[in-house]
């Protein structure tokens, strides 16, 4: 579970992330949704977000991705 996974810092300044989960109310017939991102907490930090994922988990995951350790695409 992404809670117990560490988050790195901020690649671009070095802060703490947190994480965020926005929800979307009900619409029409489609259930209600949920959001989840991590973000650099300073407003002026270049790598302010990640994008939105459908778990906590995906998030996390994609935050603490970093070129050059064991990733298929660096």
């Amino acid at each position: 579970m992404s809670g117990n996974v560490k988050l790195k810092p901020c690649p671009f300044c070095g802060g703490a992330p947190r994480r965020v989960t926005i929800r979307f109310p009900k619409l029409g017939l489609e259930p209600a949704t949920r959001m989840h991102m991590v973000e650099c907490p300073d407003k002026f930090c270049n790598g302010h977000f990640t994008a939105g994922f459908a778990t906590p988990e995906a998030a996390v995951a994609a935050w603490n991705r970093r070129t050059g350790e064991g990733d298929a695409h660096a």
